[in-house]
């Protein structure tokens, strides 16, 4: 097959599988992030600092591991970005090889309404003088040389993509047209006010907290879903999902509090998606079996679900119109033997299908996340295990 031809069949395993067709055979989600780094025998500071060894490192990559979407193309940790205009929030370390981030807030409780009617004014005016001490002495070579690896970065991004369509026959994981939104519930948790900031704000200041939270909405995710029900019906045939976004936020909330903050746009987000005849994919960091209930009533072939923590078995039963993604577990990946994956994944596969796609249940970014040899295996028999349902 041409490289465009497997696009379209690679996009068409994803299309089948959450419409709970039997794909001709299950597809994999490959989730394998930094790992690719240190398994490729390049140090975190080395790849992150120079676009031609992360473009090896990703090459290398899908020249040994077969798969048919891969979560991270190379372009996942702008560190030069941030580098450029002084010490951001995330962080890597060589020796320890670790990538994290560093606990943030961009403002306190009490500004939470400020910052949600004009973050960029907010930004400017007080988050960006707090973070940086010499903010009042930077000058217009500082602004161009974070704007020119901006520039670079996005050169790479959009060259990886190219690559990874035109080459390797690798479709976009989302339509162009909808592409991967945010909850305002989500940006609270990640960094407005992070994990500890909204967790106190959900019991101290909860009126405060729900007025930023739907002002953001309006200006982010409504914005979202009037754009996806002005779209023409159905999905786009080279693209795995019409639109993903990231589930965190909900790891700290009760029911109780998931409908306060979060349901009423996601639950119109989802209406709509299935009203246009599209697909969404939810990757859902953390357990969510608490918050089952809210997505069962959806009509089957519209939402996928990355499962993290959940049992994927007990997903399927929990969620039967949902098409499950993952499945294959990261510590089975590193400390179990090659024959041992290999009776998982075609449990995976039996079991789950249709309905189902196969991917690791974790980003897969440290060393001890997966053994090669296990890694490699699996990536074959996943390639090669047609479906006989």
């Amino acid at each position: 097959m041409t490289a465009h031809e497997q696009v379209l069949y690679r996009s068409k395993l994803f299309r089948d599988a959450i419409a709970f067709r039997v794909p001709d055979r299950t597809p994999h989600f490959n989730c394998a992030v930094t790992w690719k780094i240190i398994d490729a025998g390049y140090k975190y500071s080395e790849a992150f600092n120079d676009y031609a060894i992360m473009e090896k490192v990703v090459r290398r990559f899908c020249d040994i591991y077969k798969f048919d979407l891969l979560m991270d193309n190379g372009a996942r940790n702008p560190f030069k970005v941030m580098e450029s205009f002084g010490k951001g929030y995330y962080y890597y370390d060589d020796e320890s090889c670790v990538v994290g981030v560093e606990p943030y807030q961009l403002c306190p409780s009490e500004d939470l309404v400020e910052y949600a009617k004009d973050p960029t004014k907010y930004l400017w005016e007080k988050t960006l003088p707090a973070r940086f001490p010499d903010w009042d002495d930077k000058g217009l070579e500082d602004f161009q040389r974070t704007m020119d690896e901006y520039f670079a970065y996005n050169g790479f991004s959009m060259k990886m993509m190219n690559i990874m369509k035109e080459e390797y026959g690798i479709p976009f994981a989302n339509s162009p047209q909808t592409g991967f939104p945010s909850f305002a519930i989500e940006t609270m948790f990640s960094g407005i006010r992070g994990i500890k900031g909204l967790s106190l704000d959900i019991r101290r200041h909860p009126d405060e907290l729900k007025e930023a939270v739907d002002i953001l909405d309006q200006k982010g995710i409504y914005m979202t879903i009037n754009k996806v029900a002005g779209l023409e019906e159905g999905v786009d045939t080279e693209t795995c999902y019409d639109i993903s976004s990231i589930m965190l936020a909900h790891t700290i909330l009760s029911p109780k509090t998931f409908e306060r903050y979060y349901y009423e746009p996601l639950d119109k987000l989802i209406k709509t998606v299935a009203s246009k005849k599209k697909q969404y994919r939810i990757t859902v960091e953390g357990a969510a079996k608490h918050l089952h209930d809210y997505f069962r009533d959806y009509p089957q072939g519209t939402l996928a679900m990355l499962l993290e923590q959940d049992d994927i078995f007990e997903c399927r039963k929990s969620l039967p119109n949902v098409c499950l993604i993952g499945g294959m577990e990261t510590t089975m990946l590193n400390d179990a033997s090659v024959q041992e994956c290999l009776d998982w994944s075609k449990k995976l596969i039996d079991e789950l299908t249709p309905g189902f796609i196969f991917a690791e249940n974790k980003f897969v970014s440290y060393k001890n996340d997966a053994n090669p040899e296990n890694f490699k295996a699996v990536c074959d028999f996943v390639a090669s295990y047609m479906n006989k349902k």
